[in-house]
């Protein structure tokens, strides 16, 4: 079976101000972010897995950091994948890939009564 995954970013928090390792002041850096991950097989079956990931800018250099109208969703969910071991990705995957095999949920978009 092959499975597409992909993730999305559906909400951030923000702490006005922190300061990192080296005593600078970084504002408004993100300290939680919400997430989910979706794997989509051939056949259009889908499997979602939510999650939830603390960040800190404490180890973060002010050269290296970005400020938050500028972050990207890429640039959070790279964060969040260098979170994860690569265990606990093993199991969120299978939790996707169980529900899309048992489940048997269709993303199906167009389902809609006012569509």
């Amino acid at each position: 079976m092959s499975i597409t995954y992909s993730y999305k970013i559906k909400a951030l928090q923000t702490k006005p101000s922190t300061i990192n390792s080296s005593g600078d002041t970084i504002s408004n850096s993100i300290i939680c972010c919400w997430w989910q991950r979706k794997g989509i097989d051939q056949d259009n079956y889908v499997g979602i897995y939510n999650g939830v990931t603390s960040l800190h800018a404490h180890d973060t250099s002010t050269s290296d950091f970005i400020n938050f109208s500028d972050v990207t969703e890429s640039n959070v969910i790279s964060w969040i994948k260098q979170k994860l071991t690569n265990e606990q990705q093993t199991k969120i995957d299978k939790d996707i890939e169980n529900q899309i095999n048992t489940m048997y949920i269709k993303e199906d978009l167009s389902n809609l009564p006012w569509s």
